[in-house]
């Protein structure tokens, strides 16, 4: 099967963060200001005519509520971004005035705010740092706002003055490379700030969409990436913050990357970050899902090119993506995958595989470690999610399925409880064959010893023929499985 890559959304490119260098004139005809609590922030603003902040005034009879909420929200992200998480305070316009200018105005339908770089910073040795001013939408009234009103002005503020913060530490290069971490950076803070407003939840959308691009394609709707890696490894943001202080976007990342993951780096996160994609929606599961709000997220949408329905053993089916990517292709059994399957992957040293395999309401995972996995029979409806991560290369590798030899499940239910029933699940590839198995305390001392058994694909309970409930205490014991001069240890637990 061809990858399918869908093409984005006209607009998708455009950014609240602007471009350092072009001309933008500070607003002259906001005739009002109101300083924050902790003088930190400037509002500039007006209540007539097209820039007129909303006329609500049950906070105070001189100032709109407006301008106070937003000067709260503002306070709030400051003390989030500085004295919580530890990121450096940006540098200053004006000595004698050191709030950050915040100008609220009617910037347009859609349109939340923008961050605009201003003047280079003379106090250090670097050329890429800025200082900067904000102007946010008067009202957030408009068919184009996703967020509207109050709460749109919460992540707006928590969203663009982030942005002032990263111009403190650089904005390198004018390029897709740089700008869409900035954007996704940003849409992470909105959340960290203000988790019940999910503003965020339509950047996913267009994500599940048209996701297949290398990530530097996109503006807002990789923010994924940034949540999953703070969520994964606490404090990732800051650290990465912290390299762009020396060197560009991607560099910064991968040191980062390099630090957590042991081989493959860029291809393991992205591979972590499809998982997080796929564990939404219907998918979502506690322990595996790494979004609070997983379940309300929209779930990937997987074209037909990259559904694999063929049941033919051995033969190969294609897996392509593009360099640093997430890629999704899916496999579905709607009777449940009727045998035991043991994968074949091949060509896939230049990404990462997490399988998320749904069974009836039961989520797992399998990470390919390396080129063959098992994967067990089920007997209700299945689907298997391939979450593909890929590095610097594009990937084309293929895999197919066979009957594996021989595998056996764990026991379960583990511990058994004044019970004398325990189940193992045996699969063979050919059936016939002889097998037996012995139970051992833990001293190696043996319990019990099965008569040779003729193979067959089945569900045996290992305790059906001694009395276990009674002749013996509680403890840890192993069963081992004898088959082809190979043995097959598993452990379980017994409590009367």
């Amino acid at each position: 099967a061809a990858l399918a890559v869908p093409v984005f959304p006209a607009g998708s490119k455009e950014t609240s963060i602007r471009k350092p260098g072009s001309k933008y004139d500070r607003p002259t005809n906001l005739d009002l200001s109101y300083q924050s609590e902790a003088s930190h922030f400037l509002l500039h603003f007006t209540n007539t005519g097209w820039d007129s902040v909303r006329q609500d005034y049950n906070l105070s009879k001189e100032t709109p509520d407006y301008i106070i909420y937003a000067a709260q929200y503002l306070e709030k992200s400051w003390r989030l971004q500085h004295d919580t998480l530890g990121f450096l305070i940006p540098p200053v316009d004006q000595i004698s005035a050191p709030e950050t200018d915040v100008y609220v105005s009617n910037l347009g339908n859609g349109d939340y705010g923008w961050t605009n770089p201003e003047n280079g910073v003379p106090t250090t040795s670097r050329t890429h740092d800025y200082t900067a001013y904000i102007q946010i939408h008067s009202t957030f009234d408009g068919s184009n706002f996703y967020t509207k009103g109050y709460e749109a002005l919460k992540v707006t503020c928590a969203h663009e003055y982030f942005h002032v913060v990263q111009l403190g530490y650089g904005l390198w290069d004018w390029t897709d490379e740089e700008i869409w971490f900035l954007e996704a950076s940003s849409v992470w803070m909105e959340e960290r700030a203000f988790p019940e407003v999910n503003d965020y939840f339509q950047y996913f959308y267009t994500y599940s969409k048209y996701w297949g691009q290398s990530i530097d394609e996109y503006t807002y709707d990789n923010a994924g990436f940034n949540m999953m890696l703070e969520e994964k490894h606490p404090g990732a943001m800051l650290k990465i913050w912290t390299n762009i202080l020396t060197q560009k976007v991607k560099p910064s990342i991968e040191s980062y990357l390099n630090e957590v993951y042991d081989t493959k780096p860029w291809a393991s996160a992205l591979a972590d970050y499809a998982l997080s994609a796929a564990a939404c929606g219907d998918y979502a599961s506690d322990g595996i899902s790494l979004y609070e709000d997983a379940p309300e997220l929209s779930e990937i949408s997987i074209p037909e090119t990259n559904r694999i329905g063929a049941f033919n053993f051995d033969e190969k089916h294609e897996l392509k993506a593009n360099s640093y990517a997430t890629t999704f292709y899916k496999m579905l059994y709607p009777d449940g995958i009727p045998t035991s399957m043991e994968f074949h992957f091949e060509n896939i040293e230049g990404c990462s595989i997490q399988l998320l395999i749904k069974k009836g309401n039961k989520i797992s995972v399998k990470t390919i470690t390396n080129n063959n996995t098992f994967i067990s029979a089920t007997h209700e409806e299945s689907e298997i999610l391939f979450c593909i991560g890929s590095g610097p290369n594009t990937v084309d590798a293929e895999f197919w399925f066979s009957r594996p030899i021989f595998h056996i499940s764990n026991l379960y239910p583990n511990p058994i409880i004044s019970s004398n029933s325990i189940y193992a699940d045996l699969y063979f590839r050919t059936e016939g064959l002889e097998y037996s198995y012995g139970i051992y305390n833990i001293l190696g001392q043996e319990i019990f010893k099965s008569e040779l058994q003729i193979a067959t694909e089945i569900k045996i309970n290992i305790l059906e023929d001694i009395s276990f409930n009674f002749s013996f205490p509680s403890g840890v014991y192993f069963t081992v499985f004898y088959f082809d001069d190979k043995t097959y240890t598993r452990k379980f637990t017994f409590i009367k």
